[in-house]
């Protein structure tokens, strides 16, 4: 997992899978961000392979978090294969899914 900036978001790039293995890196990175001051975050699965009830539900309870602290976080996913899984749980709105990264809304530089 790497975090790059991209138009004053914070991008959370997932490689591979958002796994049970996985999930909880991600947990950490996120309650880093958010303890950094960093309110706007997107996860950007891209590059990911695979996402089981694991992953959603590490997700759901990172954007829980997230809006405690008054930000916002957004899934990139272009992949038809991945976004089938968010609408057949019913996340796509929940998540403001986006095809790509250049789709998120600009704050700051």
């Amino acid at each position: 997992m790497e975090v790059r900036r991209h138009r004053g978001w914070a991008v959370v790039d997932i490689t591979g899978d958002l796994d049970m293995a996985s999930a909880p890196a991600l947990r950490t990175l996120i309650l880093q961000l958010l303890s950094a001051g960093t309110r706007l975050i997107a996860v950007d699965l891209t590059a990911t392979d695979f996402v089981d009830s694991t992953g959603l539900g590490m997700l759901v309870a990172a954007l829980k978090r997230v809006r405690t602290h008054d930000g916002e976080l957004v899934v990139v996913c272009p992949d038809p294969r991945l976004r089938r899984i968010f609408e057949l749980t019913e996340l796509v709105s929940v998540f403001g899914l986006r095809h790509s990264v250049d789709e998120l809304p600009e704050f700051g530089a």
